[in-house]
């Protein structure tokens, strides 16, 4: 395993599963968000995932702050138990890819996790367990998705979340709560369906 802080590796990090063997490219990456430069996990863009219990098969690396798999068809699941490999994984991003449903095992163990990407994707729900362990983010994308709503409970655990953006959804109905986001101050529901929020709703969200 290669690690640099600038460029690009030209040794490739092999991912196995039982269906195909994908690789990937360790660099030192600018997560604009996260205001800091962080070691970076990016997947080739000509692989995918293609198995709902795909796991990253690599030794484990504390170094590794960041997962990128943007912008690639192929990608229809995240793959689980990430943690193992990647106990410290700050960023994880898998924008403009084809993901249709979260699971727990998706992020079981990332409690450190600060920036959650998942913009333009094929999601439709978030249940209540699938984010519950994610206690330290503080931006979570999943805008241009088809979410049709969210459990009352789903964001309950994020309490150091500070932006919440679900831009251009099918969301009609509020019924997820944010009254334990006191950090938030980005909250964006535009260009979704909804005809009214609950009375009292952002009581506790001080910072919007």
């Amino acid at each position: 395993l290669l690690m640099i802080l600038s460029g690009i590796s030209t040794d490739p990090v092999n991912l196995k599963n039982n269906r195909k063997t994908i690789g990937g490219l360790l660099k030192f990456y600018d997560w604009t968000t996260l205001s800091r430069n962080v070691t970076t996990f990016t997947m080739f863009g000509n692989h995918g995932i293609n198995a709902a219990d795909f796991t990253v098969d690599i030794e484990r690396n504390k170094a590794v702050e960041g997962f990128r798999a943007n912008s690639n068809a192929d990608v229809l699941f995240l793959p689980i138990d990430v943690s193992e490999k990647f106990p410290n994984l700050a960023a994880l991003s898998a924008f403009g890819c084809m993901i249709k449903s979260l699971i727990p095992k998706n992020f079981k163990g990332l409690t450190s996790l600060e920036l959650l990407d998942l913009h333009r994707n094929k999601i439709g729900y978030i249940g209540t367990q699938e984010l519950r362990e994610l206690t330290s983010l503080r931006f979570l994308d999943l805008s241009d998705n088809f979410i049709t709503g969210l459990a009352e409970d789903s964001l309950i655990k994020l309490t150091k979340l500070e932006v919440l953006d679900l831009e251009n959804n099918q969301i009609k109905c509020i019924a997820f709560s944010i009254d334990s986001l006191i950090q938030l101050r980005t909250f964006d529901v535009s260009f979704n369906r909804i005809v009214a929020f609950p009375n009292f709703y952002f009581r506790n969200n001080r910072k919007l």
